[in-house]
């Protein structure tokens, strides 16, 4: 489920949170990794911006740099009693 975005170097993260929360429903935990899902790759502190982890930017869209970020999410269970769901 590729998708892209184009942001700027001060865009906080829970900002890129609140997008990811649109795109999905029912989220429960979501968690950010830089690269690659390891835990030291982990953006935890949803105030910092993208520069505050180091992402640099580009002066435009057509020079500025692709930075891959891998998200995990935790679903939360649906509520089965849901009229629309039911129907």
């Amino acid at each position: 489920m590729d998708f892209k975005l184009i942001l700027a170097v001060d865009t906080n993260l829970f900002v890129i949170k609140r997008i990811l929360s649109k795109r999905h429903a029912n989220i429960g935990d979501l968690v950010i990794f830089r690269d690659s899902f390891e835990d030291q790759n982990k953006m935890l502190e949803d105030v910092n911006t993208l520069k505050d982890y180091g992402i640099e930017g580009g002066t435009n869209k057509e020079n500025a740099p692709k930075i891959k970020l891998c998200y995990q999410i935790n679903f939360l269970e649906s509520n089965v009693s849901d009229p629309l769901l039911l129907s």
